[in-house]
């Protein structure tokens, strides 16, 4: 153990400075018994180190993983998205989610002043866009089956005093194609 008697006067001269701010030095001079105490520090190889503990988040189900069947159902019902869990996506904006429920997907993402949703590419059949009323969160929906491709978008307007501008805030690809294991979803 190292010994050391200034660290008791640097302390005291401290707390004696933030305690009174306004107090001369000589006022917050240490009485020369006081600066005789002694004061063990630890040796350093005796402290132990902090530990800190990161619990990682669960790790999401990918659609490869677990790839939806050929069956074709009925889309699931909005009490059936709420229970819906999570998957992870190939390529996934960090703003949006995605849910799965059998072989829908419905990804949502934020967008204040949405112009569109479109599909640019690919068949059409079953897709579905949710506009929401109230905050910014909106949805598309879609089957992911074999042989499927698609490219959708969902767009932002904004203004100026003289001009409307429209930008892709994401484009979101589909594709599953034959050999693969699952469907590839990507939101960019």
């Amino acid at each position: 153990m190292r010994r050391s008697r200034s660290a008791v006067v640097v302390v005291t001269l401290a707390l004696g400075a933030a305690l009174d701010p306004g107090a001369q030095a000589s006022s917050l001079a240490v009485p020369a018994a006081a600066s005789s105490v002694d004061f063990e520090l630890p040796d350093e190889a005796s402290v132990p180190s902090p530990v800190v503990t990161v619990a990682e988040p669960p790790r999401l189900r990918t659609l490869a993983d677990d790839p939806p069947t050929d069956a074709r159902t009925p889309k699931p019902t909005a009490a059936e998205w709420k229970t819906a869990p999570a998957v992870a996506l190939s390529r996934q904006n960090a703003d949006c989610k995605a849910q799965r429920e059998r072989e829908w997907l419905r990804i949502t993402c934020p967008v204040h002043a949405l112009a569109a949703m479109d599909l640019l590419a690919g068949p059409s059949e079953g897709v579905s866009f949710e506009r929401a009323v109230k905050g910014p969160d909106q949805a598309l929906v879609l089957p992911l089956r074999r042989g499927d491709r698609r490219v959708l978008q969902m767009v932002s307007v904004s203004w100026s005093k003289y001009s409307m501008d429209y930008d892709t805030v994401y484009a979101i690809s589909e594709d599953w194609l034959e050999g693969a294991a699952g469907p590839t979803v990507g939101v960019d």
